[in-house]
């Protein structure tokens, strides 16, 4: 709280906020507003317009604080402003608190605008060379999945990022049953921007469907080695390898899931996909760099 008469000089000046303006109670009684807030117009401002009769309602800051603040005249018998009253209250807690909900806010409005393009983009994708409701129907469920996979990985870590083997681990759930060690990892860990995560975990899925389909996971002995690596200029080169599956005469018919791979990778992982058709399965290496930009 505190008081200012006509000639701009405090005459009340109390409160447990004084400190965080840079006054104890009663420092400034007797001073001029105009000298003691000399560098700050905003307040001089609704000074003035209280002095000249209007009341004044603003915001402030001084350093790193915020406050609300309120300038109201004070008139005597003859309508005269003889001063004002007025109020500061710091809010700088609150305004931050505000300013964090509104990014968390504009982040999820981002995401859901995201991930609803996604699912619209995987329904048409599976709607292309189904051949039957079943069949698009089954195909859009794994792709919802590891879409969901993605989200559960980056929920974790608050949507900062993922780990390279909880993608590959929970991805491939389906495929690991049994007693025999068909799918094996390599090298090492890594936490994946989440700008790459769910296109990875995309990726992932798409390769599992072609193995279960055409490669080393449509038969019994069939094994997938998946190798990762950083390499030095920053970049994470993964490699997926298909032995002992049926024999791979000629490269397939390009279809969805391999236009899918290669969108996935190019586009939004803006790396690079070699994929080779080899007598045991199919070989992919895909190299991403680990900075991306939105």
């Amino acid at each position: 709280m505190f008081g200012i008469d006509a000639e701009g000089i405090f005459t009340l000046s109390e409160g447990i906020g004084l400190e965080s303006m840079g006054a104890g109670a009663g420092d400034v009684v007797g001073k001029s507003v105009y000298q003691v807030y000399r560098n700050f117009p905003d307040i001089l401002e609704q000074v003035n317009a209280a002095l000249a009769g209007s009341e004044s309602h603003g915001l402030t800051h001084i350093g790193e604080n915020c406050f609300e603040v309120w300038f109201t005249p004070i008139w005597d018998e003859e309508r005269m402003v003889v001063g004002l009253s007025g109020v500061a209250v710091d809010i700088t807690r609150r305004n931050k608190l505000e300013q964090q909900q509104t990014i968390m806010m504009s982040e999820l409005d981002h995401r859901v605008k995201n991930n609803i393009a996604a699912v619209m983009s995987l329904v048409t994708l599976s709607q292309q060379g189904a051949r039957s409701i079943e069949e698009f129907a089954k195909a859009l469920d794994g792709r919802l999945h590891s879409l969901a996979v993605a989200h559960s990985s980056l929920a974790k870590s608050h949507w900062s990022g993922a780990w390279m083997r909880d993608i590959l681990l929970l991805t491939l759930q389906p495929y690991m049953s049994g007693s025999v060690e068909r799918i094996r990892f390599e090298g090492p860990d890594y936490e994946l921007p989440g700008l790459l995560a769910r296109p990875m975990c995309m990726v992932i899925h798409e390769l599992a469907t072609n193995a279960v389909k055409y490669g080393s996971l449509s038969n019994e002995n069939g094994v997938v080695t998946i190798t990762t690596e950083i390499l030095p200029e920053g970049s994470l080169r993964l490699k997926w390898v298909e032995t002992n599956g049926p024999l791979v005469d000629e490269k397939p018919t390009l279809g969805t899931g391999i236009s899918l791979l290669e969108g996935l990778v190019d586009h939004e992982m803006h790396g690079t996909i070699a994929l080779q058709f080899e007598e045991g399965g199919v070989v992919c290496q895909i190299n991403v760099p680990l900075s991306v930009e939105e």
